[in-house]
């Protein structure tokens, strides 16, 4: 069994806080082995925000394939979700990143996250 490990680019109150409040939290990444995962947790409140707005402007909305619902964006149900995830699998069907390639637009303002190293470990 591969060692499991849980990154967030920023582990701070505020953006605890901040994660909570919006319902939704992107920064976070999974290391099983040597392969990287990305997954979007989101609270069912903010999905159904954000594909109302979507249909209001006649758009269609589109689901990440590695987006998780989850009661709450905090860091504690981040960590319990991610270790159910991988207890049944999941992590098996989903494709790795690179992390250069995801998250190259990111560089310019943050550049510690060019490599796992520049992330925050959580678990």
């Amino acid at each position: 069994m591969d060692k499991i490990k849980i990154f967030v680019a920023e582990d701070t109150e505020y953006t605890e806080l901040t994660s909570i409040d919006k319902g939704s939290r992107n920064d976070v990444i999974v290391q099983i082995g040597n392969k990287i995962f990305h997954p979007i947790f989101y609270h069912i409140f903010t999905l159904t925000q954000e594909y109302n707005e979507s249909i209001t402007k006649g758009k269609i909305y589109e689901i990440d394939n590695a987006l998780i619902l989850v009661e709450k964006t905090s860091k504690e149900e981040i960590i319990r979700a991610v270790l159910s995830l991988y207890e049944s699998k999941f992590f098996d069907k989903v494709k790795p990143i690179d992390l250069e390639e995801e998250y190259k637009d990111s560089f310019v303002l943050f550049p510690k996250l060019r490599t796992l190293s520049g992330w925050t470990q959580i678990y």
